[in-house]
């Protein structure tokens, strides 16, 4: 017996057709807390709060920039600035970087991204964890930079 994958609404729960429906992504303005995200019927999608945004914007590949073809990226917890980028900070204690960028690319401040994908990575927001890295290190498990 063959098998098939459906997509049913998160709200009502029926089926969503091909090609139809929508996805309803929140992200909260306090990165800790991550998104969430739902699959929506038309009619379901049609009904929720919201205002229209503008669609995506359409690049050509490697228009200015040098590289082969633009692709998504998430971010990763590693930044890497310029000694003069804490004094363009206005904000106070702790934030998500990410609305700072924005606010900094708007101001017409470059910001790109940087790959990180063939890095490990450790939080270090602990003693524990920072005994745990040094253990590695020296088990060459992680290089020092």
């Amino acid at each position: 017996m063959a098998r098939k994958t459906v997509l049913v609404c998160d709200s009502c729960g029926k089926e969503v057709g091909e090609a139809k429906g929508a996805t309803l992504r929140v992200t909260y303005a306090d990165a800790r807390r991550g998104a969430k995200q739902a699959d929506l019927c038309d009619e379901r999608a049609g009904t929720m709060a919201g205002r229209p945004a503008a669609g995506r914007a359409r690049w050509e590949s490697g228009v200015g920039c040098g590289c082969r073809a633009p692709r998504r990226a998430g971010v990763c917890g590693y930044s890497r600035h310029f000694a003069t980028l804490p004094a363009k900070l206005n904000e106070q204690g702790a934030f998500p970087i990410i609305g700072a960028y924005l606010r900094l690319a708007a101001q017409g401040e470059r910001i790109a991204a940087f790959r990180a994908d063939e890095y490990a990575c450790r939080d270090l927001g602990t003693p524990e964890s920072v005994a745990k890295a040094a253990e590695e290190m020296r088990g060459g498990r992680f290089a020092a930079l």
